[in-house]
Protein backbone atom coordinates (compact mmCIF):
# COMPACT_ATOMS: atom_id res chain seq x y z
CA UNK A 1 0.00 0.00 0.00
CA UNK A 2 1.12 3.35 -1.03
CA UNK A 3 1.59 5.22 2.27
CA UNK A 4 1.25 8.70 0.99
CA UNK A 5 -2.73 7.37 0.38
CA UNK A 6 -3.19 6.41 3.78
CA UNK A 7 -5.23 9.59 5.53
CA UNK A 8 -6.80 9.35 2.11
CA UNK A 9 -9.74 6.64 2.60
CA UNK A 10 -10.72 8.01 6.06
CA UNK A 11 -11.23 11.80 5.25
CA UNK A 12 -13.59 10.40 2.58
CA UNK A 13 -15.33 8.60 4.98
CA UNK A 14 -15.42 11.35 7.45
CA UNK A 15 -16.28 13.73 4.68
CA UNK A 16 -19.82 11.63 4.45
CA UNK A 17 -20.55 11.21 8.73
CA UNK A 18 -21.44 13.58 10.57
CA UNK A 19 -21.14 11.75 13.87
CA UNK A 20 -19.16 13.53 16.88
CA UNK A 21 -17.69 10.08 18.06
CA UNK A 22 -15.91 9.69 14.29
CA UNK A 23 -14.71 13.40 14.38
CA UNK A 24 -13.16 12.69 18.24
CA UNK A 25 -11.65 9.00 16.72
CA UNK A 26 -10.55 10.15 13.33
CA UNK A 27 -8.71 13.36 14.21
CA UNK A 28 -6.57 11.07 17.18
CA UNK A 29 -6.07 8.80 14.46
CA UNK A 30 -4.93 11.55 12.21
CA UNK A 31 -3.00 13.18 14.81
CA UNK A 32 -1.16 9.44 15.66
CA UNK A 33 -0.25 9.65 11.70
CA UNK A 34 1.04 12.92 11.46
CA UNK A 35 3.32 12.05 14.76
CA UNK A 36 4.18 9.16 13.34
CA UNK A 37 5.04 10.43 10.48
CA UNK A 38 7.34 13.06 11.16
CA UNK A 39 10.00 10.47 11.60
CA UNK A 40 10.96 9.67 7.98
CA UNK A 41 12.68 6.26 9.36
CA UNK A 42 9.06 5.55 10.29
CA UNK A 43 7.40 6.06 7.00
CA UNK A 44 10.14 5.08 4.88
CA UNK A 45 8.68 2.59 1.97
CA UNK A 46 11.92 0.46 1.95
CA UNK A 47 10.84 -0.56 5.32
CA UNK A 48 7.95 -3.04 3.99
CA UNK A 49 10.20 -5.14 1.82
CA UNK A 50 12.14 -5.81 4.95
CA UNK A 51 8.72 -7.28 7.26
CA UNK A 52 8.34 -11.29 6.75
CA UNK A 53 5.78 -12.19 4.91
CA UNK A 54 4.93 -15.93 5.71
CA UNK A 55 3.51 -17.24 9.58
CA UNK A 56 6.84 -19.27 9.97
CA UNK A 57 9.60 -16.98 9.17
CA UNK A 58 12.80 -18.81 7.61
CA UNK A 59 16.12 -18.11 9.24
CA UNK A 60 17.05 -15.85 6.84
CA UNK A 61 14.03 -13.83 7.90
CA UNK A 62 14.11 -13.88 11.45
CA UNK A 63 17.66 -13.31 11.64
CA UNK A 64 16.58 -9.95 9.08
CA UNK A 65 13.54 -9.02 10.81
CA UNK A 66 13.74 -5.29 12.34
CA UNK A 67 11.49 -6.27 14.74
CA UNK A 68 13.27 -7.99 17.61
CA UNK A 69 16.00 -5.39 17.97
CA UNK A 70 12.68 -2.67 18.52
CA UNK A 71 11.15 -5.08 21.04
CA UNK A 72 14.52 -6.01 23.01
CA UNK A 73 15.03 -2.51 23.19
CA UNK A 74 11.67 -1.81 24.82
CA UNK A 75 11.84 -4.66 26.66
CA UNK A 76 14.93 -2.89 28.09
CA UNK A 77 13.20 -0.02 28.70
CA UNK A 78 10.77 -1.72 31.01
CA UNK A 79 13.00 -3.22 33.31
CA UNK A 80 14.96 0.16 34.15
CA UNK A 81 11.58 1.81 34.85
CA UNK A 82 11.24 -1.04 37.33
CA UNK A 83 14.36 -0.67 38.74
CA UNK A 84 14.31 2.76 39.07
CA UNK A 85 16.97 3.67 36.60
CA UNK A 86 14.93 6.68 34.99
CA UNK A 87 15.25 10.59 34.43
CA UNK A 88 12.34 12.86 35.30
CA UNK A 89 11.02 15.89 33.67
CA UNK A 90 10.76 19.00 35.67
CA UNK A 91 7.28 18.57 36.73
CA UNK A 92 7.80 15.24 37.75
CA UNK A 93 5.16 13.57 36.29
CA UNK A 94 6.66 12.48 33.05
CA UNK A 95 9.56 10.18 33.13
CA UNK A 96 11.81 7.44 30.29
CA UNK A 97 14.15 5.53 31.06
CA UNK A 98 18.23 6.33 31.04
CA UNK A 99 19.17 6.75 27.15
CA UNK A 100 22.74 6.34 28.08
CA UNK A 101 21.61 2.50 29.95
CA UNK A 102 19.64 1.15 26.74
CA UNK A 103 20.86 -0.16 23.50
CA UNK A 104 21.10 2.17 20.81
CA UNK A 105 18.35 2.77 18.33
CA UNK A 106 18.82 1.57 14.88
CA UNK A 107 17.56 3.38 12.09
CA UNK A 108 16.72 1.65 9.89
CA UNK A 109 15.30 3.64 7.23
CA UNK A 110 17.25 4.84 3.61
CA UNK A 111 19.11 7.87 4.51
CA UNK A 112 18.25 9.48 1.51
CA UNK A 113 14.29 8.99 2.61
CA UNK A 114 13.24 12.20 3.73
CA UNK A 115 9.60 11.41 4.46
CA UNK A 116 6.33 12.16 3.29
CA UNK A 117 5.68 15.81 2.67
CA UNK A 118 2.59 17.55 1.28
CA UNK A 119 1.34 21.19 2.04
CA UNK A 120 1.34 20.51 5.77
CA UNK A 121 3.07 17.94 6.83
CA UNK A 122 1.18 14.43 5.86
CA UNK A 123 -2.15 16.39 4.75
CA UNK A 124 -3.12 18.77 1.44
CA UNK A 125 -4.11 22.12 2.78
CA UNK A 126 -8.02 21.10 2.07
CA UNK A 127 -7.13 17.89 4.52
CA UNK A 128 -5.72 20.10 6.87
CA UNK A 129 -8.50 22.92 7.11
CA UNK A 130 -11.17 20.23 7.18
CA UNK A 131 -8.95 18.62 10.63
CA UNK A 132 -8.41 21.85 12.44
CA UNK A 133 -12.71 22.72 11.58
CA UNK A 134 -13.26 19.05 13.11
CA UNK A 135 -11.42 19.94 15.87
CA UNK A 136 -12.30 23.51 16.84
CA UNK A 137 -15.99 21.92 16.70
CA UNK A 138 -15.38 19.23 18.77
CA UNK A 139 -13.77 21.49 21.36
CA UNK A 140 -16.48 24.17 21.47
CA UNK A 141 -19.29 21.70 21.63
CA UNK A 142 -17.33 20.15 24.64
CA UNK A 143 -16.90 24.07 26.21
CA UNK A 144 -20.65 24.66 26.45
CA UNK A 145 -21.71 21.27 27.40
CA UNK A 146 -19.46 21.84 30.72
CA UNK A 147 -21.98 25.07 31.37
Amino acid sequence: MNQELIPEPVFRLWYGLNSGLWDDQASDLMGQLAITHIDPGRSDPSLLDRIPRGTFNTAEEETNNPNHKRIARGHKARLLDVQGKIEEDEDGVTYWAKQDLLPEEESLADPKWQGIRKDVGIFTDEEFEFLMTKCLRSLSQRMFRSR
